[in-house]
């Protein structure tokens, strides 16, 4: 049995508050779209040494913790809805691509934070960025996968968005003027006539 006197703070808190949420770390590696043993190496490995702020949040969440509490000395804060705009180093590209949780509201006035805007993405005011919480396509846990509103067409990598919420991420199978499928394996049928689909731009990888 791990000894858990040997945990530091943010691990035994992990521990002592699954227990109490009756939820196994293989539970807690699924809501954080790991595999089964990832929180168990995170928790008694060590492995990763940190937590990213997505898997943070969605911990958090699970825990019923405040999501600070997670965070190790060092870690970058998860920034809330509303962060103001940062310039970034001189030369470097303005940081005003608004960030989100890909399970947040997407209201650009109440971004998390804000990124650098790539070269593809000049020109496009509606731009988003999204943290990747789960596998999708070609979208990993972690990625940073940067959102515009140029027409999308089958095999793009598409996020669908319904009334400011993410429905479905993945690669487009299929789309007409009422009709869209989004996946791969166990693709998600969506109606398109309330539904924007949303090309992904290009992808910071995790």
């Amino acid at each position: 049995m791990p000894d858990l006197d040997r945990l530091d703070p943010i691990r035994r808190l992990v521990v002592d508050r699954a227990r109490e949420c009756n939820l196994t770390m293989a539970d807690l590696s699924r809501v954080v779209r790991k595999n089964e043993t990832y929180m168990h190496q995170y928790v008694y490995k060590g492995t990763p040494k940190r937590l990213s702020g997505a898997v943070r949040a969605l911990l958090a969440k699970a825990l019923e913790v405040e999501e600070v509490r997670l965070r190790a000395p060092g870690d970058d804060p998860l920034p809330e809805p509303g962060a103001p705009r940062f310039p970034g180093p001189l030369g470097a590209p303005a940081a005003d691509v608004p960030v989100f949780l890909d399970t947040d509201e997407i209201d650009l006035s109440r971004a998390r934070q804000f990124a650098p805007r790539p070269q593809l993405l000049m020109g496009q005011p509606d731009a988003f960025a999204l943290y990747v919480s789960r596998p999708a396509g070609r979208l990993e846990p972690g990625d940073l996968a940067y959102v515009h509103s140029r027409p999308a067409r089958r095999g793009d990598l598409v996020v669908a968005l319904k009334d400011q919420r993410i429905a479905a991420m993945g690669v487009l199978t299929e789309l007409t003027a009422s009709h869209a499928t989004v996946g791969e394996a166990g693709s998600i049928p969506i109606d398109s006539s309330n539904v924007r689909i949303l090309r992904v731009a290009t992808i910071t990888l995790a």
